[in-house]
Protein backbone atom coordinates (compact mmCIF):
# COMPACT_ATOMS: atom_id res chain seq x y z
CA UNK A 1 0.00 0.00 0.00
CA UNK A 2 1.02 3.57 -0.50
CA UNK A 3 1.35 5.97 2.39
CA UNK A 4 -1.87 7.90 1.70
CA UNK A 5 -4.52 8.74 4.25
CA UNK A 6 -7.08 6.09 5.05
CA UNK A 7 -10.66 7.28 4.66
CA UNK A 8 -13.33 5.22 6.36
CA UNK A 9 -16.77 4.79 4.85
CA UNK A 10 -19.55 6.55 6.72
CA UNK A 11 -21.43 4.46 9.23
CA UNK A 12 -24.87 3.27 8.14
CA UNK A 13 -27.42 6.02 8.61
CA UNK A 14 -24.83 8.82 8.59
CA UNK A 15 -25.01 9.77 4.91
CA UNK A 16 -27.58 11.80 3.02
CA UNK A 17 -30.97 10.19 2.75
CA UNK A 18 -32.34 9.10 -0.63
CA UNK A 19 -34.24 12.33 -1.32
CA UNK A 20 -31.21 14.52 -0.55
CA UNK A 21 -28.92 12.33 -2.65
CA UNK A 22 -31.35 12.41 -5.58
CA UNK A 23 -31.72 16.20 -5.30
CA UNK A 24 -27.94 16.64 -5.32
CA UNK A 25 -27.59 14.33 -8.33
CA UNK A 26 -30.25 16.20 -10.31
CA UNK A 27 -28.69 19.56 -9.43
CA UNK A 28 -25.19 18.48 -10.44
CA UNK A 29 -26.49 16.86 -13.65
CA UNK A 30 -28.37 20.04 -14.56
CA UNK A 31 -25.37 22.25 -13.84
CA UNK A 32 -23.19 19.99 -16.01
CA UNK A 33 -25.49 19.56 -19.03
CA UNK A 34 -27.19 22.99 -19.17
CA UNK A 35 -24.16 24.91 -20.53
CA UNK A 36 -23.58 22.18 -23.11
CA UNK A 37 -27.19 22.43 -24.27
CA UNK A 38 -26.93 26.19 -24.47
CA UNK A 39 -23.80 25.98 -26.61
CA UNK A 40 -25.53 23.57 -29.00
CA UNK A 41 -28.50 25.93 -29.32
CA UNK A 42 -26.28 28.92 -30.07
CA UNK A 43 -24.26 26.80 -32.50
CA UNK A 44 -27.40 25.92 -34.44
CA UNK A 45 -28.34 29.60 -34.60
CA UNK A 46 -24.83 30.52 -35.76
CA UNK A 47 -24.72 27.88 -38.49
CA UNK A 48 -28.23 28.80 -39.64
CA UNK A 49 -27.20 32.45 -39.84
CA UNK A 50 -24.22 31.45 -42.00
CA UNK A 51 -26.47 29.68 -44.49
CA UNK A 52 -26.41 26.02 -43.45
CA UNK A 53 -29.63 24.03 -43.55
CA UNK A 54 -30.93 22.10 -40.56
CA UNK A 55 -30.07 18.75 -42.19
CA UNK A 56 -26.46 19.87 -42.69
CA UNK A 57 -26.25 21.10 -39.10
CA UNK A 58 -27.67 17.81 -37.83
CA UNK A 59 -25.12 15.92 -39.94
CA UNK A 60 -22.33 18.10 -38.57
CA UNK A 61 -23.33 17.43 -34.96
CA UNK A 62 -23.86 13.71 -35.68
CA UNK A 63 -20.40 13.41 -37.25
CA UNK A 64 -18.88 15.22 -34.28
CA UNK A 65 -20.66 12.96 -31.78
CA UNK A 66 -19.78 9.75 -33.62
CA UNK A 67 -16.14 10.80 -33.93
CA UNK A 68 -15.95 11.60 -30.22
CA UNK A 69 -17.58 8.27 -29.32
CA UNK A 70 -15.31 6.32 -31.69
CA UNK A 71 -12.17 7.93 -30.30
CA UNK A 72 -13.10 7.46 -26.65
CA UNK A 73 -12.45 3.72 -26.57
CA UNK A 74 -9.01 3.72 -28.27
CA UNK A 75 -7.71 6.61 -26.19
CA UNK A 76 -9.10 5.04 -23.01
CA UNK A 77 -7.34 1.78 -23.84
CA UNK A 78 -4.13 3.63 -24.61
CA UNK A 79 -4.23 5.43 -21.28
CA UNK A 80 -4.77 2.10 -19.52
CA UNK A 81 -1.68 0.67 -21.22
CA UNK A 82 0.51 3.70 -20.54
CA UNK A 83 -0.65 4.00 -16.98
Amino acid sequence: MTGGPVVAAPAPGHGPDEVTARRRFVTVSFLFWFPIGMSIATGVLLFTERGMGLAAIAGFYAAHSLTAAAMELPTGGLSDVIG
